[in-house]
């Protein structure tokens, strides 16, 4: 039996969620990591991988503050957990950990342009309705 990770390409996230309840499990971090990772791809499959973290909720929210906080995460998955926890998981927590992991960074003109990105992104989002 293949397990629900094989499948995440290419099944919807209702499927995938059924198959993880029959295995016993809900979805884990290494399915959430896939998503970032096709987040990542552009086009139709990030939007897809987008829509399926947001519609994961609070568990693929708290992986990706994780993840953000491990030092050991790879420095091109950084810029798809903050827009992804900016846009489609907002939540306190969230923005903690994004100002938490923009006070460390060292190099000023990066720190610039991220702070930027989350106040921007912070801004439209008090803005739309709800």
């Amino acid at each position: 039996m293949r397990s629900c990770l094989f499948y995440l390409k290419v099944v919807p996230l209702s499927v995938l969620l059924a198959c993880a309840s029959k295995q016993g499990n809900s979805v884990g971090d290494a399915e959430i990591k896939s998503l970032l990772h096709q987040t990542l791809e552009g086009g139709g499959i990030a939007d897809h991988a987008e829509e399926q973290l947001q519609a994961l909720g609070d568990p693929a929210r708290q992986t990706l503050i994780r993840m953000l906080r491990d030092p050991q995460t790879p420095e091109e998955e950084i810029g798809a957990i903050v827009n992804v926890l900016l846009v489609y998981l907002p939540a306190a927590d969230a923005d903690k950990a994004i100002d938490d992991y923009i006070a460390s960074i060292k190099d000023s003109r990066s720190k610039g342009a991220l702070q930027a990105l989350a106040a921007g992104v912070r801004s439209a989002r008090s803005r739309s309705p709800k």
